[in-house]
């Protein structure tokens, strides 16, 4: 065996190490959305296609936090691998005090807010009470979100992903249990809309659990309560949350776009894009949890000064997430009715759901290429060329596309899964080319193996 192949093999050890916790972690946090729509399902397609609108709403959100809240443990990663531990103790606080304050800003926004959105996405009537309900009440569990995210940043700035795994697996009981209760207790003696708020508040304590349990594995939380001196760190932290998390609020803002689209296209159509979702975030999982990976390995390599071992970690990272993306989005596609199945029994949502998922295996597979490669370069500090390349192509490329598909082609929901699998693989190959040309990646020897 060669040195490039065993070194590269020790990455992708490195790289599973440390991505399988955080991998289990978002499956956990995802299933919140998806015992949601469970006991929302439990009292009809409307409440569970209503609220379901408002998840691309919460996944932008829950996306933006988690990404600045990264940007702080990537800043901690480079500066760990250049042996300068004042600055990174610096960077810790600086993170701390950042997700704190975002994720106050952030509830306040939710509720005062909570009346218009649902109609903005074209919910009226009783959807849209539903929907405004859960809104409300939501909002300061968002603030807990921030600060799960934020604890799970401060652990994963030390490659330590094992807390958020075991913290997530707790609040998914809590909730689980607390909307298991409420169903049992209250579906015959409570209004729908005040259902839709109990199920919303089980959410919440699951979130506030979540961050306390992730408060109390961290080792040096008291060092974190003091404020940090001058603004320097935390100007240096946002430069990488601003291209981390506007690439993919992008494409959150686009999925709310879309359910405007959805939503035009009657009942049914909002319930099976909700179904096929809350199943397809667990293939998201697994890339994702392959790429926030790769960009902390990255970012420490890079600072390191191992630009070879950063190409070797972005190539590993590439082939794992891909296969793996494909792999379960086929074995999902094998029992979707089963799967489909625990939400509903109508045949056309059967029927569209397959179809969905059959396109879902190369959209996942180009998904997992797209986020390891364009965080990675972020992480190696090329930001404006992914921010402007994804802007370009979600709005210039998936959107009309999706319009053209679903509209005036007949496609309807299907014609929407087709534009995006079109999208995500273009946005995947750009992303790659970028990649290649920045780090002018070649067939060299590695600069050292790892560990050394």
């Amino acid at each position: 065996m060669t040195r490039n192949a065993s070194s590269e093999r020790s990455y992708a050890a490195r790289l599973g190490a440390l991505s399988w916790p955080i991998g289990i972690d978002l499956a956990l946090l995802f299933t919140t959305f998806v015992t949601d729509s469970y006991f929302l399902s439990q009292l009809g397609d409307l409440p569970a296609g209503a609220v379901g609108a408002l998840f691309p709403l919460f996944g932008l959100l829950a996306m933006i936090l988690r990404q600045v809240a990264q940007a702080g443990s990537v800043v901690s990663a480079h500066l760990d691998g250049e042996g300068n531990q004042e600055a990174v103790a610096l960077a810790r606080r600086t993170t701390f005090w950042n997700g704190v304050g975002l994720g106050l800003g952030a509830g306040a926004i939710l509720f005062a807010t909570s009346a218009y959105v649902p109609r903005l996405l074209g919910l009226a009537d009783e959807a849209a009470l539903h929907a405004t309900m859960y809104m409300a009440v939501m909002a300061p569990g968002v603030a807990f979100l921030s600060l799960k995210h934020t604890f799970a940043a401060l652990h994963l700035s030390g490659q330590n992903s094992r807390p958020q795994m075991k913290a997530a697996l707790l609040a998914v009981i809590v909730n689980a249990a607390l909307n298991a209760a409420a169903l049992e207790f209250f579906q015959h003696r409570l209004p729908v809309a005040q259902l839709v708020a109990l199920i919303a508040g089980a959410t919440v304590v699951a979130y506030a659990v979540n961050a306390l349990v992730l408060w109390t594995l961290i080792p040096d939380r008291r060092a974190l309560l003091q404020p940090p001196s001058g603004t320097g760190m935390l100007r240096r932290i946002w430069a990488k949350a601003v291209p981390t998390a506007i690439e993919p609020a992008a494409i959150q803002i686009q999925w709310l776009v879309i359910s405007v689209l959805v939503a035009s296209l009657g009942i049914t159509a909002l319930a099976t894009r909700i179904y096929v979702l809350n199943i397809e975030m667990f293939v998201l999982t697994w890339s994702m949890s392959i790429a926030i990976a790769a960009q902390i390995l990255t970012s420490y390599e890079t600072g390191a000064g191992n630009e070879a071992g950063a190409r070797a970690v972005v190539a590993s990272a590439n082939r794992i997430g891909a296969a793996g993306a494909a792999l379960i989005t086929l074995a999902m596609l094998t029992v979707s009715n089963l799967l489909i199945g625990v939400f509903t029994d109508d045949p056309a949502i059967l029927s569209a759901a397959r179809w969905m998922l059959l396109i879902a295996i190369p959209t996942e597979a180009a998904k997992a290429v797209y986020n390891t490669t364009c965080w990675a370069l972020v992480a190696r500090g090329d930001s404006r060329f992914p921010v402007l390349a994804s802007l370009a192509l979600l709005y210039g490329l998936g959107v009309p596309l999706a319009y053209a598909l679903a509209m005036p082609a007949g496609l309807g929901v299907v014609g929407i899964w087709l534009a995006l699998c079109i999208d995500e693989t273009i946005r995947a190959a750009v992303m790659v080319l970028r990649w290649n040309a920045v780090t002018r990646l070649s067939s060299t020897v590695l600069d050292r193996p790892a560990g050394a």
